[in-house]
This record gives C-alpha cells, sequence and structure tokens, in this order.
C-alpha cells in the first residue's frame, strides 16, 4: 500500500522527540514549583453558587448507602474507615486515590437523596478542607485538582443548602483558593490531559459559581486552546483512547447545555469539538452500547455512551476510517468490526497505552465475540504491563515478542509522565467497500527491528455480516541481516467472557456460543489452532477468565495464515446471490 497519510515517524526522529519531550517536561516542572509561590493573575473570591451544571448521569445510590457506613471503593480497591477520616489514609494505587480526592463520588451522596447523606457529604468535605496543608501529596496533581474543583462546583448547590454560615464561609474560600491554585498550575502543566482537565474546571468555575465572572475570558481561551490541541480532525482525542474521549464528553456536554441555558455564547471551538467528538463515540461503540477496547479501557462504559446519545442533538455517523485517530471500522448486517491501524500514542498522553497493532473486535448485535483484553481499572503495575503487549490482543505476535519495545519502568514514568512505547514506526490502513461487503488491507513495521518482518493484515467482512475471513502474512525487509528461518508466530483472538469456546475433537476449529444460542465457527488454514485461556480485564468487580483462539505457526512454512469466522445457520437459507463470486479471495 502506498497511502500518503501512512502514519509514518523515523526512529532518528522518534529518540529525538523523546529527549525534547523530556526536556520540556522537567521545565515545566520547574515552571510549576516557581508558579505555585506567584499570586494569581486573575483576582476573584467566590461568593455563591451560580448557574447549575447539570451532570448527563446521577450518582450510585447504592454507593451513597456505602459511603455513608464509611467503605470507599473504586475499582478493586476498598478501604473501610475504621474510625479514622478517610483523608487519613495513604493507599499505593494513585487511581484510587485520584477519585478519593476527585470527589466525584459526590454524585452518589446527592442521587441517595436522604438528608443524612447531604450532612455526610458536608461532613466528608469539612474534614478534607480541615486538612488543606497536610491531605496527601497526590491531591493536589493538577488533574485531580480539576476534578475536585469541578466536583465542589457541581454539587455546591447540594452542599450549600441549608448550611451553616460557617460551613458556607469556609467551602466557598476554600474552593476559591484552589481555582486560583488551578489558574497558576494551567500554563506550566506539563500533562496535556490535565491542562484539558483543569481548562473545563476554569470554565466550570466561572460558570458554577457567583463572584468568578472575572474568569471566563481567560476560562474559553484555555479551552479553545486545548481543545484545538488535543481533539482531532476526525474527533478522537490525542491519547487514541475511547475511554478519554467518553470521559472528556462527560464534562463538555453539561457545560455546553448549562451555557444555552443560561443564554450565554457557547464558544465556537466547544461547538465545533463536541460535533467531532460524538460521532466519533459512536465509531467506537459496538452495538451492545458499550465501548472497543483500545488502549487503556478500563470500563465499556455503556451507560455514559448511552447518556451523552441521549443529550446529542446532532446524531452524525461515524466514519469508517478515522484517519487521525489510526482506526478502522467495518459495519455489515448486525456484525461490527473496529480495528487499530495507529500508532501508540506519543509518551505522556495515555498511561494505559498499549501496543495493539492490527488488534480488532468483532461483536454480531448486541454481543460481542473478539474482543481484547483491556485494561484493570486498578491494580498492581504488573497486571497494568501485561495489558499493554500485544498478546493481550487480537493480532498477530511474532516470536512471542511485542510489535514494539514497552518501556514501562518508573524512570520512564518519572521523565515522560507515562510509559514509553516505541514502534510500529510505520502503520497504514485502507477500507473498501462494495456489494460483497468490505475490505480492510493494513500492515505494520513493528517487527523489522526484532525480526525483519512486517505484518499485512486483511479482512473481508461480507455483506450479510455472517462471514469474516482474515489473512495474516508476513514481508521480509531485505535491509535485515538477520536469520529468520523457523520464527514462530500466534494470531490471536481473544473471546469475551460471555460466549462459550468448544475445540473440536480434531482441532480444525472452534465452536463459538453466543449467550442467544447464536453459534459461530471458526476455522483457519496456515497453523494450528488452540485454545486457551484468557482474561478479560475490564469493569469494576475485577478481571474475568475468558478464552483465547491461537494459531500457531512458523514464518515462510506457509507465508501466511488464513481463517474465518462463520455464523452457523440453523439451516439452508437462500442461493448464494450472484455477485457474491466476486468477493475477494480469502479462502475458508
Amino acid at each position: 500500500m502506498n497511502n500518503p497519510r501512512a502514519a509514518t515517524i523515523s526512529a532518528p526522529v522518534r529518540v529525538s522527540g523523546l529527549v525534547d519531550l523530556g526536556a520540556r517536561r522537567l521545565m515545566a516542572r520547574l515552571g510549576r514549583q516557581f508558579t505555585r509561590s506567584m499570586p494569581s493573575p486573575i483576582a476573584c473570591r467566590a461568593t455563591g453558587a451560580g448557574i447549575a451544571i447539570v451532570p448527563l448521569m446521577s450518582g450510585d445510590r447504592d454507593q451513597a448507602s456505602a459511603l455513608y457506613k464509611g467503605r470507599f471503593q473504586f475499582g478493586e480497591t476498598a478501604i473501610e474507615c475504621s474510625g479514622r477520616v478517610i483523608f487519613d489514609h495513604r493507599v499505593p494505587d494513585a487511581a484510587w486515590t485520584a477519585e478519593l480526592h476527585g470527589f466525584g463520588w459526590l454524585s452518589s451522596l446527592e442521587a441517595g437523596n436522604r438528608e443524612l447523606y447531604r450532612v455526610q457529604a458536608r461532613a466528608l468535605v469539612q474534614d478534607w478542607m480541615e486538612r488543606t496543608k497536610s491531605v496527601d501529596p497526590r491531591a493536589w496533581q493538577t488533574g485531580t485538582l480539576s476534578r475536585r474543583v469541578i466536583s465542589w462546583v457541581v454539587h455546591a448547590p447540594f452542599l450549600l443548602e441549608e448550611a451553616t454560615a460557617d460551613f458556607s464561609r469556609l467551602f466557598l474560600s476554600n474552593l476559591g483558593r484552589q481555582i486560583r491554585r488551578l489558574v497558576r498550575n494551567i500554563a506550566g502543566e506539563g500533562n496535556r490531559r490535565a491542562r484539558l482537565d483543569a481548562a473545563i474546571a476554569l470554565n466550570y468555575a466561572c460558570l458554577g459559581l457567583d463572584g468568578m465572572e472575572p474568569l471566563r475570558t481567560m476560562a474559553y481561551s484555555r479551552l479553545a486552546r486545548e481543545l484545538n490541541g488535543q481533539i482531532l480532525a476526525d474527533g478522537g482525542h490525542i491519547s487514541r483512547s475511547p475511554a478519554v474521549l467518553c470521559d472528556v464528553l462527560m464534562d463538555l456536554m453539561p457545560l455546553r447545555a448549562a451555557l444555552e441555558q443560561a443564554r450565554l455564547e457557547v464558544p465556537r471551538e466547544l461547538n465545533e469539538a463536541l460535533e467531532r467528538m460524538v460521532p466519533m463515540l459512536r465509531f467506537f461503540a459496538h452495538d451492545d452500547g458499550g465501548l472497543a477496547v483500545f488502549n487503556g479501557v478500563h470500563d465499556t462504559a455503556a451507560d455514559r455512551v448511552q447518556a451523552i446519545y441521549a443529550a446529542d442533538k446532532v446524531c452524525g455517523r461515524p466514519l469508517v476510517h478515522a484517519i487521525h485517530s489510526g482506526y478502522c471500522r467495518l459495519v455489515q448486517g448486525d456484525a461490527t468490526v473496529i480495528i487499530d491501524t495507529g500508532r501508540p500514542p506519543p509518551p505522556g498522553l495515555n498511561d494505559a497505552a498499549a501496543s495493539g497493532p492490527l488488534a480488532f473486535e468483532m461483536s454480531d448485535g448486541e454481543h460481542r465475540i473478539v474482543v481484547n483484553c483491556g485494561t484493570p481499572a486498578s491494580g498492581n503495575d504488573a497486571w497494568r504491563n501485561a495489558a499493554r503487549m500485544t498478546a493481550a490482543h487480537s493480532t498477530v505476535c511474532i516470536g512471542d515478542k511485542s510489535a514494539g519495545n514497552v518501556l514501562a519502568g518508573r524512570l520512564m514514568r518519572k521523565v515522560f509522565g507515562t510509559p514509553v512505547i516505541m514502534g510500529p514506526e510505520t502503520i497504514d490502513g485502507e477500507v473498501r467497500s462494495g456489494d460483497n461487503g468490505s475490505v480492510l488491507d493494513a500492515e505494520h513495521d513493528g517487527y523489522i527491528p526484532q525480526f525483519g518482518l512486517s505484518h499485512h493484515r486483511r479482512l473481508f467482512l461480507a455483506e450479510d455480516g455472517k462471514d469474516l475471513r482474515g489473512e495474516d502474512s508476513f514481508k521480509i525487509d531485505l535491509n535485515h541481516a538477520g536469520d529468520i528461518s523457523g520464527v514462530p508466530f500466534s494470531a490471536r483472538f481473544h473471546i469475551h467472557p460471555s460466549v462459550k469456546a468448544t475445540l473440536s475433537q480434531d482441532s480444525a476449529s472452534v465452536v463459538l456460543m453466543l449467550p442467544n444460542k447464536t453459534g459461530w465457527r471458526f476455522s483457519a488454514k496456515g497453523g494450528r489452532i488452540k485454545l486457551e485461556d484468557s482474561v478479560y480485564l475490564p469493569g469494576n468487580n475485577g478481571s474475568k477468565r475468558s478464552k483465547q483462539i491461537v494459531v500457531d505457526g512458523i514464518v515462510g512454512r506457509p507465508d501466511r495464515v488464513q481463517w474465518a469466522f462463520k455464523r452457523i445457520e440453523k439451516r439452508k437459507v437462500h442461493a448464494q446471490r450472484p455477485g457474491r463470486s466476486n468477493a475477494p479471495q480469502l479462502p475458508l
């Protein structure tokens, strides 16, 4: 393929870029230390709750009861207060700590709709304010600070209703200081996602609090700058994460609705970004309503996706090829196939970035069949690092290696803020559609440095959605001097835990039974079919055991592996349509 828009970058440029990024992050860190001691450039003071900003979703009433009893659970980690103030606990899990000090759980206490929950919410906020100077330092990271400001602004009416004058005065004063700190921090913040959250938080503040109107011009300008720099032309986020896209939409849509309700002008950049982002969210969604599991998705978030759809007034159609985000989408009949055809995001943009070039997910109606392993909501680094590897994705591994060099040690995190994934340097995809179905042709060079091989994947999805055929082949790079004889490969297809997989007695095929009793059959040529254990990580209830189909072979014997997923028909239906003979020649 000779696509001029192929994602490509040379190794020297990539290394140079890493050095430059590390230097810029160091300067930003020094800048933040300096600006924290400076007065805020904008003098303003919160005097009360302003325009209501209504979230797209209410909180969890069951969580309200648990919080009232002193149980704080985020992801798989739960802490019981046991007589201690929850903010005195120090938990190694960074994600759990960010959730605690971000105060998003206030929505659950408000949703509980009981006065005692309101009293409890005020008591917890009071506990935090009393520990402002001694609280866990991670609570002051820009991302967490932004989440806390958003939560306090949104729930200010709930907290201040019938509150004492002392609490109201302390709450507004403390919140004002946090907002001014955010104003000081945003310019020097090296984490781009944290900068976007900070810009959103400042817009919430100048709208949702009386007395913060002087912030409005600066807040609008900051938001416009971050949206222009982070929301791609196709609507994706630069992190390449469907989850980040969903999270940002959950913040931006209530902001626009509040501006419209107050009859204030909606910034042009905000409107334009939302018009691109919502169709891209539809691009990433399966028919069960949830997100496809790529690049850090730890929750398919079907309820959040549906809430965004309900608030969407445009209902734009998703693309087939999201060139800038690096994904392709095939839809025929009831089948949806979503494929990763992009490089890993640059360092500093996605803490859960993964190496899964040409990985795909497939669903039949509301039932997922082929998936990726995903990312744990929280937990130890071993799990998170394993989830980054190519083997945790439904794609091909060569020599039991990942298709890029995954650098996830502490030094990399300290210097760049996230793990670093080096490679592939070039990845390309092209989609063609016709009367017979849709064809994807894609390739990447992630294995050239290790083995001198590029991986080409071709997919064909029939127009009735009942037949997905694939071909994985390998091309030798003539500039590579190494010996590739006997190099093994494994084509992996991780199966959703709701699907029952059974290997045939002759190991020639695998029958997949969906929850609705629809059957699919997998078969392959060019390798040995095995059924192995796998794991599915998304969700807040812990990992789920699952299965994966593995087709093992040796590169060059033969030079390709061909495979197919075909729906099992209960009875023979109409004769084959005349045009079907023109379908791409992918056997099986």
